[in-house]
């Protein structure tokens, strides 16, 4: 047991918890606090920190399922900054597709995946998706030397830091014969 300044004394806990297999030992101190009111003092237990804790832990918990989809499914997956339009994150099926592993690929403007002739309907695509916040997809045709066409679907997402789009990559269908359109 400690004193507190308040003259309260709290009690040291320990919490033993588990993330990923490996234990996690979590210490805090049940504190007292004071709170002044017209029938004299109330003391109020706060229990912030290990909130906080199991907080964290949950989030960590919903990290690792998200990243193990992400990796593990079948379908292109990339995500792009709103702002830049570059890659910040990609799954192993879009890199594949792509043709180009995954650290490759982040930071990279999706433009340069795409064939010339593709850039401004995929540019109209993300604008019209950005400006309605509604899922839309359309054809486009791969960058040299691929130039394999891919189902672009498309939809955007609202975060703290800003916008994101988050790409799926449909099937992959033969290259076009020359001569023909993006």
């Amino acid at each position: 047991k400690r004193l507190h300044h308040d003259g309260q004394i709290g009690r040291l806990r320990r919490v033993n918890a588990k993330d990923e297999g490996r234990p996690i030992v979590q210490a805090f101190e049940d504190v007292l606090i004071g709170v002044r009111n017209e029938h004299g003092v109330k003391y109020v237990h706060v229990e912030a920190v290990f909130r906080v804790g199991l907080f964290h832990l949950r989030l960590r918990h919903l990290e690792s399922r998200y990243r193990i989809l992400f990796d593990l499914t079948t379908e292109g997956v990339l995500v792009l900054d709103g702002r830049s339009l570059k890659i910040i994150e990609a799954n192993p099926a879009a890199a594949h597709a792509l043709g180009e592993g995954v650290r490759k690929l982040l930071g990279k403007p999706l433009t340069e995946c795409l064939d010339v002739g593709a850039r401004s309907s995929v540019s109209k695509l993300l604008d019209t998706v950005r400006a309605s916040g509604k899922p839309d997809q359309t054809s486009a045709r791969l960058a040299a030397p691929h130039h394999s066409r891919l189902t672009l679907s498309v939809s955007v997402m609202h975060e703290e830091a800003g916008e994101l789009f988050l790409l799926r990559l449909g099937s992959t269908v033969a290259a076009p014969v020359a001569g023909a359109d993006a």
